[in-house]
């Protein structure tokens, strides 16, 4: 699904990211044991490149560590990869698509320690 439901916002934890007041990203986490996955990240267009999704990914993995997981995976649009991997994502397969019929995203993943910081 590529929008946040209500009932997402109502029974998980949802983070916004907010330049002057205004919404610009978000992103959720849910916990799965030693595994958190990454249900969406999202950013506006007009502040893609400025920093904030890096920002707002280790906002992310610090949720994920918190929850005592040990690792985060996500299913990545495949424009992000790149972005996935300048953080510390590597790819670990692939995940049909429930929006697109047809449509393989890349399974990314990224360990994490109880600190919150990316284990390399």
């Amino acid at each position: 699904m590529l929008q946040l439901e209500p009932g997402d916002v109502a029974t998980q934890d949802v983070w916004v990211l907010e330049l002057d007041s205004v919404a610009v990203g978000w992103h959720r986490v849910t916990s799965h044991g030693d595994r958190a996955e990454l249900e969406d990240l999202w950013l506006e267009p007009p502040v893609i490149g400025t920093g904030l999704g890096r920002f707002l990914f280790q906002h992310a993995v610090n949720v994920a560590a918190d929850g005592a997981a040990t690792r985060m995976e996500w299913d990545a649009d495949p424009f992000a990869v790149g972005f996935y991997q300048a953080v510390g994502g590597e790819k670990i397969g692939s995940t049909p698509s429930a929006a697109a019929p047809g449509r393989m995203l890349p399974r990314m993943r990224i360990a994490v320690d109880q600190r919150g910081t990316r284990n390399r």
